[in-house]
């Protein structure tokens, strides 16, 4: 039998396209795009482009996700390869 090594899991994530506005003296919506690319032994390689839109809300000096949206425009998984006799 040959088992091939593993090779080590990995993930990037990039971000742009970032718009933010004030909606109230509290709240700041933000939208973004984000691209994802990866790989692990459970799925193989992966990758997804995604829209992202937040509400944020300031509570005593701190900021704070109320509401989010992810909308996955692409994405993609690939079956893991099996190596056997």
């Amino acid at each position: 039998y040959f088992f091939a090594q593993p090779k080590p899991a990995y993930a990037s994530l990039i971000s742009s396209n970032l718009s933010t506005r004030v909606v109230a003296p509290n709240t700041v919506n933000a939208t973004f795009s984000l691209l994802v690319k990866g790989w692990n032994s459970a799925v193989g390689a992966f990758n997804a482009t995604i829209n992202v839109q937040q509400q944020w809300v300031n509570q005593a000096g701190s900021w704070y996700i109320q509401r989010e949206s992810w909308d996955f425009l692409k994405s993609y998984v690939q079956s893991p390869m099996f190596i056997g006799n």
